[in-house]
């Protein structure tokens, strides 16, 4: 990302070549990070025999995301949608991480709650994971909203169930407001300033009630996605 903002030819010739050596190394080791491929009984026994940072591996979902992005911001064609058409290998990365991440509930609040209160060390530890994975969440979603994936082999009937919304056709997006059941991030400045006094005041239970199911986002889908509209508002 640096060297592409230098702006001068080489140096962007540099990030793309790191950009293409990144993508492949992601793909090649998806073993590692990717169960699309899982059955939910499979994952479950998975999460509950290693319920650590490693089931859940954060750090490496946030770099893939990154070459993603990369991906959007060097891509000069759009399709008359105004989306972006990624490339092959990013757009396996993009459809890999979703399902990956829809399959381990990263995108519903309770279960991102109960996977990390456990591991951190105190309530502001917690505070501030959930609102890293809120942040993740949403920039994701965002990089659905600006591509479409146009390959209906990477659209299988398993995709379909797991996002509980029914067929898509090929080059809908990924994600809908209706996948996001957590609230939205908390205040930014607070986020910025690392401050543990501020970032808890109330306590954990007032945070809680911050992120009640009333609040999540999901809920704005039932009037600007209705299920009998095919056209995204957001």
């Amino acid at each position: 990302m640096g060297l592409w903002t230098m702006q001068d030819d080489k140096s962007q010739e540099v990030a793309r070549e790191l950009h293409e050596t990144l993508c492949a190394a992601i793909y090649d080791q998806r073993e590692k990070w990717d169960i699309s491929d899982q059955d939910g009984s499979e994952t479950q026994l998975h999460e509950i025999l290693s319920p650590g940072p490693t089931s859940w591996p954060m750090a490496t979902y946030q770099g893939i995301l990154i070459q993603l992005i990369f991906s959007i911001l060097t891509n000069e064609s759009r399709n008359i949608q105004m989306t972006h058409d990624l490339p092959e290998v990013p757009s396996q990365l993009l459809v890999g991480l979703v399902r990956t991440c829809l399959k381990r509930n990263l995108f519903h609040y309770p279960s991102i709650l109960a996977h990390f209160k456990t591991q951190t060390g105190s309530e502001e530890s917690t505070w501030l994971v959930i609102e890293g994975v809120k942040r993740f969440n949403l920039s994701l979603y965002k990089v659905c909203q600006n591509v479409l994936v146009t390959d209906l082999s990477l659209l299988d009937d398993s995709f379909d169930c797991e996002t509980r919304r029914g067929r898509r056709s090929p080059g809908e997006r990924l994600l809908s407001l209706a996948d996001l059941q957590f609230a939205l991030p908390g205040d930014d400045e607070i986020w910025e300033s690392l401050s543990s006094s501020a970032s808890n005041e109330g306590g954990l239970k007032g945070y809680k009630d911050q992120n009640i199911e009333q609040l999540w986002l999901s809920q704005a889908a039932k009037i600007m996605q209705p299920r009998d509209q095919r056209f995204q508002w957001i």
